[in-house]
């Protein structure tokens, strides 16, 4: 037998493996989807695929890199099968009730603030249209106001037999596991054995275009993708490496007005990729905002930053802790991180831990004192309401709470928040005095004098210069003043 003979397979083999990387490579330029070593089989699997007739890696290489209509539909093809196009409407819940719940209602304040009638979202990686068309939905089904304004949905895919699916709007039962029956009436209309058409309201609020993330442009005004209030994009990202990821972030940020929101995938989270963004951690959905040098639809925050808040008497906080459960080390590397100011990676962590341990209400509260003093108030709402259901002794969850709801003009419920406060701990200055300024504003003037006196009481004793517990920086001698000058306003 010829010495070669034996190397023949493995020569085979290596000139098999290299036509493979070759292909691979050349897909991330074009693309930007990367393939790690251990995925190439997907590759074979492509050129192996019994639905097109057989073709050589360097045949299909040669026409792609020639750019005819062979090699696009080559490139498409190839695109298809090595990304999940995998999507159904409404999918991942929960970040459409973020968008319902917390991002919608604070895009729409600030453009009615800002007399701007408008709404632009780019569902980037739409696939076939299941999640634009949910966008629409959701607008139509929860925001009625919006039917005065020109709102505008693009959504975009590198696929475009996906993006065919999407523009004819036809979609079998599987895209609508999980979507109400309600919904499914009224905005699709049944047009053969479990297939839908989707209504023409939707169509009138959609359109979809090819685009390229790693070499399109963008932002772009011809393309629709500049000055956005929203884009999403979820589960396109993974198959990118990390320096492409950056590369499309940073773009994305160019491409959306200050104040205006990212939504990315589950697992799309990263601490040095949105470099520019801040972290906005929501109930199960991290979102990523363009931070604008005033956000007009949230108030001034309640204090400057602190570390931790501290607990107003030291005996008060030994008896809490004893009841609460311990620190977990994500909780402890999240306090260090905000101790150096590095907030957005804190946020990253506390979401992390929120989930892992639902039970434990410390990542719970400082989610909701980070968000407070960002002057994110309906997010910091939710965080100290959550912390107060896993345990309703948390006596700086109700007194941030109870600032929060003063802070936002919410008399009655701040008035009950205070009280609940001081029923915690009696010897609690702070909440004493704003509770009767409370008193007072609601014609209370006997109960608002009481608090005062109990404020006298509990630091006349103090040193002077002591800095009141929950007092933003204010000492004893200060507040000895203040409560002083409220009794004679009160007489």
């Amino acid at each position: 037998m010829p010495a070669g003979a034996q190397e023949r397979p493995q020569t085979k083999a290596v000139k098999q493996t290299d036509d493979l990387t070759r292909l691979r490579d050349f897909l991330e330029e074009k693309t930007g989807i990367f393939l790690p070593p251990e995925q190439l089989d997907r590759l074979q699997e492509f050129l192996q695929d019994p639905r097109h007739p057989p073709c050589a890696s360097g045949e299909i290489l040669e026409a792609m890199s020639a750019g005819s209509r062979r090699g696009k539909e080559h490139l498409n093809r190839l695109v298809a099968a090595v990304a999940t196009n995998e999507t159904y409407f409404f999918r991942i819940l929960h970040h459409f009730q973020v968008l319902e719940k917390y991002v919608f209602p604070e895009i729409v304040n600030a453009n009615n603030k800002r007399g701007k009638r408008s709404l632009k979202i780019w569902s980037a990686g739409c696939s076939s249209g299941e999640e634009p068309y949910s966008i629409a939905i959701l607008l139509l089904e929860r925001f009625p106001e919006l039917r005065e304004w020109e709102v505008s949905i693009l959504g975009t895919d590198i696929d475009r037999e996906a993006l065919e699916k999407a523009r004819q709007g036809v979609y079998g039962s599987w895209s609508f596991r999980g979507v109400e029956p309600g919904i499914l009436r009224k905005y699709f209309q049944p047009v053969s054995q479990g297939r839908y058409a989707i209504d023409e309201r939707l169509r009138a609020c959609v359109r979809f275009q090819p685009l390229n993330l790693k070499n399109d442009p963008y932002p772009f005004r011809g393309n629709g993708t500049s000055d956005l209030d929203l884009i999403l994009c979820r589960n396109v990202i993974i198959y990118f490496r990390a320096e492409t990821t950056k590369e499309i972030l940073q773009r994305f940020y160019q491409c959306l007005n200050p104040g205006s929101f990212l939504l990315t995938g589950a697992g799309e989270y990263g601490r040095d990729l949105y470099r520019g963004f801040e972290v906005r951690v929501f109930p199960q959905a991290v979102v990523y905002q363009k931070p604008s040098e005033k956000c007009e639809n949230q108030g001034s925050p309640l204090r400057s930053m602190k570390p931790l808040v501290a607990r107003p008497l030291k005996a008060v906080a030994a008896e809490q802790s004893k009841a609460q459960a311990p620190q977990t080390d994500a909780t402890e590397e999240a306090i260090s991180l905000i101790a150096r100011g590095e907030i957005d990676r804190a946020l990253l962590v506390l979401a992390s831990a929120v989930e892992k341990q639902p039970d434990n209400p410390r990542p719970s509260f400082l989610l909701g004192e980070l968000a407070a003093n960002r002057g994110h108030f309906t997010e910091a709402e939710h965080w100290l309401k959550r912390v107060l259901e896993l345990d309703p002794l948390y006596l700086d969850a109700q007194y941030l709470l109870a600032l929060l709801w003063l802070e936002g003009g919410k008399t009655f419920d701040a008035l009950r928040a205070f009280q609940r406060t001081v029923y915690l701990d009696p010897n609690f200055p702070m909440a004493h005095f704003y509770l009767a300024r409370l008193y007072r504003e609601t014609g209370q003037l006997e109960k608002a004098t009481k608090c005062l006196s109990a404020v006298k009481n509990l630091i006349a004793t103090l040193p002077p210069d002591h800095e009141i517990p929950g007092g933003e920086g204010m000492t004893a001698h200060q507040l000895l003043r203040l409560a002083e000058q409220e009794i004679k306003n009160n007489e």
